[in-house]
């Protein structure tokens, strides 16, 4: 691969988070995280084409492909509420406040979790901890851990999987915390 390519190919690239059994990740370039699976894909259009893991044949890296991938995608990651989303007044105070973390256009926003700092914002702005919980690979749910996150936000994230996913957009069933003060996520245990 000439360099203008590689340059080319470097500057388009970006990543979402895919579930561990997704089938799309049989051959495509993909790597471990948390209990999910960083991919890496180009955006034609509205169309999506996963990286294969034959590119890597051809003078690249998959230092250098996730590198790019995850400098590329923080721009497109932006946080709303969620009754902004819905276009109706808050009804719940700033504790119970819904945020929605996803992209610019709706796809693949759940690679919002590979950034703690854009999580270190949000839990600036609810001053405290984040609970994380994925709705599809196009977003994650997240609201103040008021308390230890109890089985609800469990129970939650399973039902929307069961009932409101389409085939191809399950990433989860687990919930995550945000840790303000060391700076990490990490997958918790909801108790059932």
């Amino acid at each position: 691969m000439n360099e203008e390519i590689k340059r080319g190919f470097l500057s388009a690239v970006r990543v979402m988070l895919l579930g561990r059994e997704d089938p799309r990740l049989e051959s495509a370039l993909h790597r471990s995280y948390l209990d999910l699976e960083k991919a890496y894909y180009i955006k034609d259009g509205e169309k999506i084409m996963l990286i294969k893991r034959d590119v890597l044949g051809e003078g690249i890296t998959e230092k250098e492909i996730d590198e790019a991938a995850v400098w590329n995608t923080k721009d497109y990651i932006i946080g709303r509420k969620l009754s902004d989303i819905l276009g109706h007044e808050e009804y719940f105070d700033q504790e119970d406040t819904l945020w929605v973390l996803t992209t610019e256009d709706g796809t693949c926003g759940a690679a919002a979790l590979l950034y703690p700092d854009i999580i270190f914002e949000l839990a600036s702005a609810v001053d405290g901890d984040v609970v994380i919980m994925p709705s599809s690979i196009n977003e994650v749910m997240c609201m103040k851990n008021v308390h230890n996150p109890s089985r609800d936000a469990g129970m939650i994230v399973k039902e929307v999987n069961r009932r409101y996913l389409q085939p191809g957009e399950f990433l989860s069933d687990n919930v995550y915390l945000y840790d303000r003060e060391e700076d990490t996520i990490e997958m918790i245990e909801v108790m059932p």
